[in-house]
This record gives C-alpha cells, sequence and structure tokens, in this order.
C-alpha cells in the first residue's frame, strides 16, 4: 500500500516507527515529548513533512493510530479498522440493508439531530396569549412510501398526544426525492389529515448511509473475544467513526430541507423555512376562534387544577352563587379574575357577585 504511495515519506516514517518499536529501551521518549520530533531525527525529515505523512498514514492509510495522552504514534494491535471493515463487509455481504432503520435511529435521536424534539407554534402562542405546551406538533420521520400511506390513512393522528405532526423524509436517492417533491402538494391537498401534517424535504439523499448503520450494527454484535482478536482500540475506532459519520450525514440531510404543508402560501417567503412559522400558521386555520389564556398554565389543556377551577366556577355559576368570598383559593380567583372577567368579559365582578354577561372577546361570540 505505502510502497506505492505518490509521498516517498510514508515509508521512512513506517520504518522508524518499526525501528522505535523494536529497539526496546534503546530508543524512548518521555510521555510529554512530541513523538514527531523523535521520529523526525530517525527519518531526517522536517516537523512538517513528518506530520503530513503522519496524518496520511493514519487517515488515509488506515496503518498506525495515535495516543494523545502520551502523544505516541504506533501500529494498530491486530487487525487496523479498515482490515476489520474488510472482514464486516464480508459478513453483510448477502443482507439488505433496510432505510428504515435509519428512520428509527432519527426518531430515537430526534432532539440531537434536530435540537428539538416537538416543534412548538410561536407566533401562534405570543399572538393568542395562550400556553406553549398546549400548541405543538410532534416530530416523526417516514420513508418516502411510508410517508404516502400516513397522509392517506385517516388513523395517522391517533398515535400522538399533540395537536398534529411535522414530518421529516428520509430517501435513498434522489429520485425518490423528486418524484415525492414533484407530488408531495397533491398527496397533502387530498390528506384526510392535510391540515395537521407539514412534510420537511430534504434536497439530499442517504445514499449508503443504511449500509453504513448495517456495518455498526454488525461491529457492535460481534463477541468481545472476536473483538479482541481482531484488536479492541480498532474496533471502537471504528464504530466512533461509524457513529461520526452516521450523526455527521443525518445532521446535513435534515438541515437541506425545503417545507411543505396546505398554508404555505399564507406564510411570508422569509419564514417559510422556519418549522415553527408553518406549524403557527396551520394552527391558526384549525382553530381560528380559540380564546387567550394569557399564558397562564393552570388553563392548558388537562391540567388537574385548571379542571378543578373551570368546574367550581361552572357549578356556582349554575346555583347562582359565585362570588369572590367563595372562591377560597388564590389560584381560582385570579383565574376567574384575570381570565373570565378581564380577558373574556364573560363576568362582571360586583364587590359581592360575579355576574354572567355577553363575552367581549370576539372569539368566544364566534
Amino acid at each position: 500500500v505505502v510502497i506505492g504511495s505518490d509521498n516517498p515519506d510514508e515509508l521512512k516514517v513506517l520504518k522508524a516507527l518499526f525501528l522505535y518499536f523494536t529497539s526496546g529501551e534503546k530508543l524512548s521518549k518521555d510521555d510529554r515529548e512530541d513523538h514527531e520530533e523523535l521520529l523526525g531525527t530517525l527519518t531526517g525529515l522536517s516537523i512538517k513533512r513528518m506530520k503530513t505523512a503522519l496524518k496520511s498514514l493514519m487517515d488515509t492509510r488506515d496503518l498506525i493510530s495515535y495516543k494523545p495522552e502520551i502523544k505516541l504514534y504506533r501500529f494498530w494491535e491486530g487487525i487496523s479498522p479498515r482490515g476489520i471493515e474488510d472482514e464486516i463487509e464480508d459478513l453483510i455481504r448477502d443482507k439488505i440493508a433496510p432505510l428504515q432503520g435509519l428512520v428509527d435511529i432519527c426518531q430515537a435521536n430526534c432532539q440531537k439531530l434536530l435540537r428539538y424534539s416537538v416543534c412548538v407554534a410561536n407566533q401562534f402562542v405570543r399572538d393568542r396569549k395562550l400556553v406553549a405546551d398546549d400548541w405543538r406538533y410532534g416530530i416523526k420521520f417516514y420513508t418516502p412510501d411510508s410517508l404516502i400511506d400516513a397522509l392517506r390513512s385517516e388513523r395517522t393522528l391517533r398515535g400522538t398526544d399533540e395537536r398534529g405532526i411535522f414530518t421529516y423524509v428520509l430517501a435513498e436517492t434522489q429520485e425518490e426525492l423528486q418524484d415525492l417533491r414533484r407530488t408531495i402538494d397533491d398527496h397533502l391537498a387530498t390528506s384526510p389529515n392535510k391540515n395537521s401534517i407539514a412534510v420537511a424535504l430534504p434536497s439530499e439523499a442517504t445514499g449508503d448511509l443504511a449500509q453504513v448503520l448495517l456495518k455498526r450494527k454488525t461491529l457492535k454484535s460481534i463477541d468481545p473475544q472476536k473483538k479482541r482478536q481482531w484488536g479492541t482500540t480498532a474496533c471502537n475506532q471504528l464504530e466512533q467513526r461509524w457513529d461520526e459519520q452516521l450523526n455527521t450525514r443525518l445532521r446535513q440531510i435534515l438541515q437541506s430541507c425545503s417545507y411543505h404543508c396546505i398554508t404555505l402560501n399564507k406564510i411570508p417567503v422569509d419564514k417559510q423555512n422556519q418549522p415553527s412559522w408553518i406549524v403557527s400558521t396551520l394552527l391558526k386555520e384549525l382553530y381560528p376562534f380559540v380564546p387567550p389564556v394569557n399564558g397562564i398554565e393552570k388553563l392548558r389543556s388537562n391540567h388537574p387544577t385548571g379542571k378543578k377551577i373551570v368546574k367550581s366556577v361552572a357549578n356556582q355559576l349554575l346555583a347562582d352563587t359565585l362570588s369572590p368570598q367563595t372562591l377560597q383559593e388564590t389560584s381560582y380567583k385570579t383565574v376567574t379574575d384575570s381570565i373570565f372577567v378581564s380577558s373574556w368579559g364573560l363576568l362582571r365582578k360586583t364587590s359581592n357577585k360575579y355576574i354572567p354577561q355577553e363575552p367581549k372577546d370576539e372569539n368566544l361570540k364566534a
């Protein structure tokens, strides 16, 4: 491999390393001493040429490794990472690497890859004075075929606790992405879930990433004794290399997306690449008359205290007993005065009673 190299310094460095490790204690260095200096003395190479050759032998040739804690270059113990990869490729030669494996990896690592695991409708929440946790879309990953099935199915939204789903698509080829890009708006327009789904389509395909994932899974499943024979350090470095390759490429793919939803034409052009704006616009269409709650946490959906407050106020109104004196807990009074009286105008407050009236909030009137 090295004899045919365009850089003759690589062979000189390998010979120097071999001499260093076979000389016993005749050649040694302190852990704090740079190995390049000693190797430079043995080869007669400058530090710059030495570093260039060492980098090639590590990153391109995969013949040596480096231990930064003791500043030492060394040959791999057992098989090099490249040799181990050849062994793994032999093991999976007749196996299929399914794209679904990448979809599952993305779903399990959503927070790490996207930096969020739900998409909050920040603009909708701010404009309507709502509680953010109540107005979110879940994140879900699909293959092109499974996305089309999800858009066609009336059961798709039953699997989420959120208001809708923000979908990301992974495709192996550019042809698949181009086909879906041509038809996605039609699929959305005819979907029973069209008001509750947004689609993120990458401009980059996954290519051979599913194969990389299969190799990583196969290596992780290898018997520990076999790994020791191959060289534990080399195995660990190869796993780390594949992990980094997967994480880096998946992030790049997910950052290359264009976005699609039925309300895209209602979003300012400079905001159409922002998931929060997309979700906000969809929710505005779905819930045009939602009244404000002034960001009060107790009034978000299914909050136990909020449910108790509403039930208590409703029961007392029906019994014509609702008054500041009957609301004994401070939180009950706060919600009643700030929301039912001041914000919605649903009640008028006197010194000893709350009186129902026509609400002043237009959304409640609707």
